[in-house]
């Protein structure tokens, strides 16, 4: 009688595979244990269970060592993909490029054809799915770790071109993502940092334009000053001391003040110029995700602040447009 073999049987038991399973994660005889992490119906960071679920997923894929085992994703119930998730959560993958990852695919061919242009069919070891529905055709992407976009960047600017023509509109939104990625490169990484990229993502619709950056840096409320004296904490704030405030509302402070942890004038000027620019065009929206905070700034609205419990290794920042009666106010229009 054949010698039962304890190894396979302990990580069985450890994973609660069961033998049919477990058969079909043997490589060339080498038995591999699976870390399976079901994914959220909705790719949002906006919801405070998605969220949960997205940002663990993305931290066991951070912190996982093992050459022996494999992250499996199960995609089988997502049915939407939300923009400033699904980039974080794409670049995470990209980061983390030694994880070994398998998975299941969605049940949506639209969330199947977005997973196959964004490569990650790839590192789950599923077929391509090639799907040409506009909700995927519409979807453009693009990274890099310097200021100058090169040629990469040349298909996203088109696009914008077509959209708003050689306007002002086109012009400050532009710049904005120009400011936002400057911005990475300058403050977001440290400087003897390996990794160094940020991504940008665009995506028009009949109604709006969404432009995404996202960045796995040391986040805003990280670098936010930690030396501002009382009175520019209780005239930006109403708090009085850095504990009392949170992640919001660092995202909030930044976006107004110049100084960051490093005592220097120019650095985090970037951040406050993104929001200025923004502010220029009518009936638009900014949202910046941040550690553990999330931030909306819409002209002529009080800014939306809040904090949730799982916190986002990096920064997003979002922008959404407005294509119906779009376009930039002029200075006497602004006061």
């Amino acid at each position: 009688m054949k010698k039962p073999d304890q190894h396979r049987i302990d990580l069985q038991k450890k994973y609660n595979f069961s033998g049919k399973y477990f058969s079909r994660l043997v490589v060339d005889k080498k038995p591999w244990s699976a870390l399976h992490q079901p994914l959220p119906q909705n790719f949002s960071l906006e919801d405070e269970r998605s969220r949960q679920k997205l940002l663990n997923l993305i931290k066991i894929i951070k912190e996982h060592k093992s050459q022996d085992s494999f992250v499996y994703l199960d995609f089988s119930q997502v049915k939407i993909l939300f923009p400033m998730a699904t980039i974080h959560f794409v670049q995470n993958v990209e980061r983390y490029a030694h994880v070994k990852i398998r998975g299941r695919a969605s049940g949506s061919p639209i969330v199947r054809g977005m997973l196959t242009k964004l490569s990650i069919h790839r590192r789950m070891n599923l077929q391509p799915c090639i799907n040409s529905h506009e909700l995927i055709e519409r979807w453009y992407t693009f990274s890099g770790e310097k200021t100058e976009f090169g040629e990469g960047y040349d298909e996203i600017e088109d696009i914008l071109r077509e959209k708003f023509g050689d306007t002002e509109t086109f012009d400050a939104l532009n710049t904005a993502i120009g400011e936002a990625v400057n911005n990475v490169v300058e403050h977001a990484y440290e400087t003897n940092a390996k990794y160094k990229k940020w991504k940008i993502f665009l995506t028009i619709n009949k109604e709006h334009c969404y432009v995404v950056i996202s960045d796995l840096g040391l986040t805003i409320p990280h670098t936010v000053p930690t030396k501002v004296s009382e009175d520019i904490l209780v005239r930006l704030t109403s708090i009085a001391t850095w504990k009392g405030i949170n992640d919001g509302q660092r995202i909030r402070l930044a976006s107004s003040y110049r100084k960051s942890i490093t005592e220097l004038s120019h650095r985090g000027k970037g951040f406050s110029d993104m929001k200025a620019v923004c502010d220029q065009i009518s009936n638009a929206k900014m949202i910046v995700h941040s550690r553990n905070g999330r931030w909306v700034n819409i002209p002529h609205e009080k800014d939306q602040i809040s904090t949730f419990s799982e916190e986002v290794n990096g920064t997003i920042i979002t922008w959404i447009l407005p294509l119906n009666n779009m376009n930039v106010e002029n200075n006497e229009q602004m006061a």
